[in-house]
């Protein structure tokens, strides 16, 4: 939007320039019209000698009859110095003829057209600035407000070519019927958005109706539609019904600007209204102080009466200055730069005008280029070239001007060089802050750090101590200001604030720290705080310069605590991360480093765990009568925590196992003992077995594990279903008991649900998938089979599960199965 708003600008700043270049060589007629109407007869002009009166009606210009647009005042000046013009007009009800003869433009008169085209400048200047300083819908009302202003002061130049007349026809007309309801809409955005508007945008198709329909008149009166033209019935319902709309949108935004201005109670409102108030009083009092002598003096000259357009100008100037605050006029920048930027400007325009004529020396042999021509190509010329000079030129002059405000910007950057070498974010805040406040001398100030960030951030410099417990800023304030991502005026936040009524808690805090900057400290990623900047020394206000230096402050700020933050995190990984091996290595060795020794028993096991350490646990051990007791299981959780609990699980087993006796007897009280635990993590999924290889008999109870797989020596596959609740959920709970009978090749196959869980993404393998290995398999060893499986789960997906495997397989010397 703002690419395209400039380059309209632009386009039509050229026109102006060229069109003023061309003021000499205009044609000079010595009245003043509306629409077909002689509005004045300057005395010994062209339009006295022909014969020409104020009051006469022009019907036609050389046989073109008038119409609505181009108008009579296209009509009129498309003609030549020296050229008679045939005029029919009416009088008193007669048509009479008359002869008019344009001079060549007297000097005064292309000092007032120049003077036009300054003010026409300056209005776009300061639209354009305002628009691409802070794109939103009140900068871009304004801004069409100054490109208004800007063609009502002086007709640009438009080439000759029917669709460029067309066009300039229609973007007149457009410009003329709709300028009522932009300035109307302007002042229901400005100081704040109106209740009414915020409460719909329907609003604004009431504002834009009536305009609406005097741009469809006049675009009838173009077309040449009968009826629409400037004698037809249509046109003047349409004119009376343009000044109705011009009459009561200067009303309406006269009461919305006074209502306003009555109502608020935000100082920095107030002082924003008073000069937009002031500069609208001195652009409009001597406009309306013309046209009362008109209306008292019809037909007579007003000395001096045209340079009260010139005043109109001072309406941009003043809101531009209100939106922005110092944003665009700096008084200081004005003050001091005056002179060099006046000689600038002259060199400037002096290189324009050379190159003006050497190119028409360098062209004359070129028939075909005309005078305008040379101008366009002149005016393009000084924007390709002059605009990087003048670029480089005004750095000098600002290095001359302002050497200590280049020194400032030095040593803050070889600050903001060094913020990341500070220890953390309280060290860089305080840092950057206090150097900031050093360097461009900012009396007091304060920086409100996010929730989540260390409080110890928080501090206040030339604040008293009883107005520093006061201070605090709420989420939709911050909002506001995180929202523009950049330092911005206290002004511009409460001027968006409705009804310009701050809350509590923002006024007394902007009080207190007499708050006139506000600037986040954040990243696209991370909000740190806000900074409130208050006065400076000696009441200076803060440039457009100053503000470009604290966001760039600001901006590498928020990337040296992001950095300081993962450079803490990382450390603390580090340091978590040696923690964790340690309790892996701890954790290893609590499980058993080998198996019972036994006649007829092959026990292997292993467990992979998907963090540093797990919740998985496996145990065997040989009990006083010779017999093997074997454990799985799975704590819930993951990590640390569940590692902990896996801990106290074997403690439990071993104690349990050497002293009950039967396997559903160290489930009851395992279970009894876990549901002391108060914390919610306590659930443990446990398959125990006391296993006899004397007899080949397995004696197994489980509590909620996944039941392990039977796979007799003939490849026939059976699951171990006795079981009941997890561990930990309730005191009294019936663990079942199983008795299965081994013969020599049956195996056992213990699993946690890491591997075969049915209702888990991310299992290593499916249930059916084990199943069908386990079969295929069954004849290797207990440590060919634990391998072979290790091996295909590794070929599978990451582990998001803890994955424990354990294998008991009768050997030669077990007695035949009996059960």
């Amino acid at each position: 939007m703002r690419f395209f708003l400039g380059i309209l600008a632009t386009a039509v700043a050229a026109s102006i320039i060229v069109e003023a270049g061309r003021l000499a060589e205009a044609p000079f007629l010595g009245m003043s019209e509306r629409e077909q109407t002689v509005g004045l007869v300057r005395s010994g002009g062209p339009a006295a000698k022909a014969g020409l009166e104020v009051g006469d009606r022009i019907v036609s210009v050389d046989g073109e009859r008038v119409r609505l647009l181009p108008g009579l005042s296209s009509l009129l000046r498309a003609g030549k110095p020296g050229v008679a013009m045939r005029l029919v007009y009416e009088r008193g009800g007669e048509r009479r003829t008359a002869f008019l003869t344009p001079e060549r433009m007297p000097p005064g008169e292309v000092a007032w057209g120049l003077a036009r085209a300054a003010a026409a400048l300056i209005a776009l200047f300061v639209g354009t600035m305002v628009v691409t300083r802070r794109i939103g819908g009140l900068t871009f009302v304004f801004f069409m407000i100054c490109l208004g202003l800007a063609l009502l002061l002086f007709d640009p130049y438009v080439p000759p070519a029917s669709p460029f007349q067309e066009g300039a026809r229609v973007a007149q007309a457009m410009m003329s019927a709709f300028f009522p309801a932009l300035f109307l809409h302007f002042f229901m955005l400005f100081p704040y958005v109106r209740a009414p508007l915020r409460a719909g945008r329907w609003i604004l198709a009431l504002v834009y109706l009536p305009s609406s329909a005097i741009f469809l008149i006049a675009l009838g009166g173009i077309a040449g539609i009968r009826g629409f033209e400037p004698e037809g019935k249509i046109h003047a319902l349409g004119s009376t019904l343009a000044s109705a709309a011009t009459a009561a949108s200067l009303a309406a935004a006269l009461i919305l600007f006074v209502l306003a201005y009555r109502g608020t109670r935000t100082e920095a409102v107030r002082r924003k209204l008073r000069v937009a108030l002031w500069a609208t009083i001195g652009a409009v009092a001597p406009i309306a102080v013309v046209i009362g002598l008109h209306v008292l003096l019809p037909g007579r000259e007003i000395p001096a009466d045209r340079l009260s357009a010139i005043g109109l100008v001072l309406l941009p100037v003043g809101f531009g200055y209100a939106i922005l605050r110092h944003g665009v006029f700096d008084i200081e920048l004005l003050v001091k730069r005056s002179l060099t930027i006046t000689g600038l400007t002259a060199v400037l325009v002096l290189l324009y005008f050379l190159s003006y004529f050497l190119l028409r020396a360098l062209l004359h042999s070129v028939t075909a280029l005309s005078g305008t021509l040379v101008s366009v190509l002149a005016f393009l010329f000084v924007i390709v070239l002059f605009s990087p000079i003048r670029i480089h030129l005004q750095d000098l002059v600002d290095r001359s001007v302002y050497p200590d405000r280049f020194e400032s910007r030095r040593r803050l950057r070889e600050l903001a060089r060094g913020l990341p070498l500070l220890g953390d974010e309280t060290q860089i805040v305080r840092g950057s802050l206090e150097a900031a406040a050093r360097t461009l001398g900012i009396e007091r100030g304060c920086f409100l750090a996010e929730d989540g960030i260390a409080k110890a951030a928080d501090f206040t410099w030339g604040i008293p101590h009883l107005e520093r417990r006061v201070m605090e800023i709420g989420p939709s304030f911050r909002q506001s200001v995180y929202h523009r991502g950049e330092p911005v005026l206290r002004e511009e936040i409460e001027g968006e604030i409705p009804y310009g009524l701050l809350p509590r808690g923002e006024d007394v805090t902007l009080g207190a720290v007499d708050a006139r900057l506000l600037a986040p400290i954040a990243t696209r990623s991370r909000r740190f705080g806000i900074v409130l900047f208050g006065r400076r020394a000696g009441g200076e206000g803060y440039s457009g310069s100053d503000i470009e230096i604290l966001d760039a402050l600001m901006s590498q700020t928020a990337l040296a605590i992001e950095h300081a933050q993962f450079q803490r995190d990382l450390r603390a990984k580090e340091a978590l991360d040696k923690e964790l091996a340690v309790a892996r290595a701890l954790q290893r060795q609590l499980l058993p480093q080998r198996a019972p020794d036994l006649p007829g028993l092959e026990l292997r096991a292993a467990t992979l765990p998907c963090e540093e350490v797990g919740g998985d646990y496996y145990d065997f051990l040989q009990t006083p009568d010779g017999r093997v007791a074997i454990a799985i299981g799975d704590v819930s959780g993951k990590g640390v925590p569940a590692a902990l609990l896996m801990a106290h699980v074997q403690a439990l087993f071993r104690a349990e196992a050497r002293s009950r006796g039967e396997p559903d007897r160290v489930l009851d009280a395992m279970n009894r003992t876990l549901c002391e635990i108060s914390t919610p993590d306590r659930f443990v999924s446990l398959f125990c077995a006391i296993y006899d290889p004397a007899i080949g008999e397995l004696r197994y109870s489980s509590a909620g594990h996944p039941p392990p797989m039977l796979v007799r020596s003939d490849g026939s596959l059976h699951h171990l279903e006795a079981a009941s609740l997890l561990l930990g959920i309730q005191t009294e709970v019936a663990y079942p008991l199983g008795v299965v009978r081994l013969r020599a090749g049956d195996l056992i196959l213990c699993y946690t649900d890491g591997i075969a869980d049915p209702e888990t993404k991310g299992t290593s393998l499916r249930e059916d998938q084990l199943e069908e290995i386990v079969r295929a398999q069954h004849r290797l060893t207990a440590t060919g089979l634990v391998e072979h499986l290790l091996a295909r789960i590794q070929q599978s997906s990451a582990l998001e599960d803890d994955t424990t495997i354990l294998i008991l397989k009768a050997g030669t010397q077990s007695p035949p199965a009996g059960g």
